[in-house]
């Protein structure tokens, strides 16, 4: 804080030496010195700016016609008019969008009919897949009997049968044993001839090579044959249950498909029907009328500027451009910005006088209810860069004039603080002197004086406090020092 106060210090000491040392250099005559008697009196620490009266609360109407391309204004208020609640402000051309709406209703009609095509066709494929899946499953159950059948039946009836064959030529082969050795016997006693023993053993060795390839035939069944056609039943019940399986993933798909295609013709009817709605929405905004009442206000600044083009039948604006501007009158405050150095002494809750330019001699109160965070980039008088901070400060008196309107030049003086029985002198009377702050005091009654260093405090627009190094009651010197 001390090296602020110091700063605004060597300024305003720096301001008044140039003038001094001006006022020296243009007139020769000899100034006789000034002294101020010092004395502790209560000293109240201010900021005063400038600015404006505004309302606390506006309504911003804006063209909120979200076609491409500018919108033609047909009628208008005229700037500065009283309205209320439920008055015509702005009419604006809806030709384009009654054009688009017209667009939309035909195109609505054709989504429509596709939806209703994209629905018949989700119905056709549902039951096409349902008839195909259904099929599926039958061929499974059929797969099933055909393979319980050949192994609880058709198996054991086919080794059942070549059993029989097998248990046949073994008796036969048995036979023809039993006769060639009868032929053989005989044939020894001399009772048969060697023909008929040749032609038993050849009988014999033929009901034997039977025998054997039955018995090879069964061998076959048992390892290959049967194998096999369990094998064969087993591979359709599988093929038949994977089709199934196959069938069920396949009209999942299709039905996916067919759903999608009604969803997305579904989506584009509702996507359609909201662009209708919202035309609908933006040819009611082409007609704007008041809810408030107040004053109407149109845009101020730079009529070249693409931001701020006239406000009149025939102009056009863009999307989202302010058209006018309803205070409410209820609530005012006054907008000012405060120097940098004075912001750290700034608190919410503040009292503040006002002044208002076309009321001569009267005040107003007020409270500091705002104050920005981050300043604003200002060029100063000097050339340097001056951070600046929009403050605003809330008109407390209830007692403002009806007939008051926004915008008017104000002026806001916030007490920063009060010092009770402080020692001040005159800020002209400060100098800097080498970084550090001196004053010149009298001696005695003479017109002589003596440098002094002293320690400052707090300072208002005309005294600046001092905190060490004088006595009340000596006298400084407020003219210009004669060194």
């Amino acid at each position: 804080m001390k090296k602020k106060l110091l700063f605004i210090t060597i300024i305003l000491v720096s301001l008044v030496a140039w003038f001094a040392l001006s006022r020296r250099s243009t007139d020769s005559a000899e100034i006789k010195p000034e002294f101020y008697t010092t004395k502790r009196d209560d000293l109240m620490i201010t900021v005063k700016e400038s600015g404006f009266l505004n309302a606390m609360e506006e309504i911003t109407i804006k063209n909120k016609i979200t076609i491409k391309g500018n919108t033609t204004i047909l009628n208008v208020i005229p700037d500065g008019s009283y309205v209320k609640a439920g008055d015509f402000l702005v009419e604006l051309d809806s030709t384009p969008l009654e054009d688009q709406k017209t667009a939309i209703e035909d195109k609505i009609l054709g989504q429509e009919l596709t939806l209703n095509e994209a629905e018949n066709n989700l119905a056709i494929t549902q039951s096409e897949v349902e008839s195909k899946i259904e099929d599926a499953k039958n061929a499974i159950y059929f797969a099933e009997l055909d393979l319980k059948k050949f192994q609880s039946l058709d198996r054991q009836r086919q080794i059942d049968k070549l059993q029989s064959d097998i248990d046949e030529a073994k008796d036969q082969m048995n036979l023809s044993k039993q006769t060639y050795e009868a032929s053989e016997t005989l044939v020894k006693k001399g009772f048969e001839t060697t023909g008929k023993l040749d032609q038993d053993r050849l009988n014999l060795n033929s009901k034997t090579k039977r025998l054997e390839a039955l018995n090879a035939q069964l061998d076959i069944l048992l390892i290959y044959d049967l194998v096999k056609e369990e094998k064969r039943f087993s591979n359709t019940l599988s093929e038949a249950q994977s089709k199934h399986s196959r069938m069920i993933k396949e009209g999942e798909n299709r039905i996916q498909k067919a759903e999608a295609q009604v969803k997305s013709n579904q989506a584009k009817l509702d996507l359609a029907k909201e662009e209708l709605e919202s035309l609908v929405e933006q040819i009611a905004l082409t007609t704007i009328t008041s809810e408030v009442e107040g004053y109407v206000l149109y845009p101020r600044g730079n009529r070249n500027s693409r931001n701020n083009r006239p406000i009149e039948p025939g102009a056009t604006v863009t999307r989202d451009q302010t058209l006018m501007r309803i205070p409410i009158m209820n609530d005012m405050k006054v907008d000012i910005e405060v120097a940098e150095h004075f912001i750290s002494d700034l608190k919410l809750g503040q009292k503040t006088i006002i002044t208002i330019d076309s009321l001569k001699d009267q005040t107003f109160a007020g409270t500091v209810s705002a104050i920005a965070l981050l300043p604003k980039q200002e060029n100063s008088w000097l050339g340097a860069s001056v951070q600046k901070y929009e403050v605003v400060i809330d008109v407390d008196d209830a007692a403002l004039p009806s007939t008051i309107k926004p915008q008017i030049s104000a002026s806001a003086e916030i007490i920063l603080d009060e010092l009770k029985n402080v020692l001040s002198v005159p800020i002209q009377a400060v100098h800097t002197v080498q970084g550090k702050q001196v004053i010149y005091v009298r001696k005695g009654g003479s017109a002589e004086y003596t440098e002094r260093k002293i320690t400052i405090g707090k300072m208002e627009t005309n005294f600046i406090q001092v905190l060490d190094g004088l006595v009340e009651g000596e006298e400084v010197l407020i003219s210009e020092p004669q060194i």
